[in-house]
């Protein structure tokens, strides 16, 4: 089984659990859906993901057919888990004073802790790079031993108490 995986609950994306027990289960997970794909396991994902299941005619699967494979140790029948099209989407008809689902961008997804470390660590290195390059360079044979030749004038800025 080659599978993608677009579960959805609300706003919160529950792909990554679900793509682990599969491949806890045996299965290859591709983070794209690509030619090789031959299951999809669907919630609540984007219709564009459910058309092109539908046009490359692989199954379309719910996440209880994950259970039900785990539970009885096979793959069990793609037809009795078929995933169900979300009636706000699949209907023709404009949805009226229903709120609008706001798509979360990527920013906003959790991530890897160790995903988030190397790109903090890829930010933090481009900063110092970046101020680095910045800086003047110092002969570090000379070292200055007097101030600035040009006098500095200092104002008091509050006034004086009497």
């Amino acid at each position: 089984v080659v599978a993608y995986v677009e579960v959805r609950t609300g706003n919160d994306n529950r792909s990554a659990a679900i793509a682990q027990e599969l491949r806890y289960l045996g299965a290859q997970v591709e983070p794209t859906f690509t030619d090789a794909v031959t299951h999809v396991v669907f919630k609540e994902g984007l219709k564009r993901t459910w058309n092109k299941a539908m046009k490359k005619k692989v199954h379309l699967v719910s996440v209880s057919w994950i259970d039900s494979c785990k539970q009885n140790q096979m793959q069990m029948p793609e037809k009795e888990f078929a995933a169900v099209m979300p009636e706000e989407i699949s209907s023709p008809f404009p949805r009226i004073n229903q709120p609008v689902r706001w798509k979360k961008m990527k920013s906003m997804q959790p991530c890897d802790f160790d995903e988030e470390l190397a790109r903090s660590a890829e930010r933090g290195e481009k900063k110092r790079r970046r101020l680095m390059g910045n800086k003047f360079v110092l002969n570090e044979e000379v070292t200055p031993t007097t101030s600035s030749p040009i006098p500095v004038l200092a104002f008091e800025t509050q006034a004086r108490s009497p």
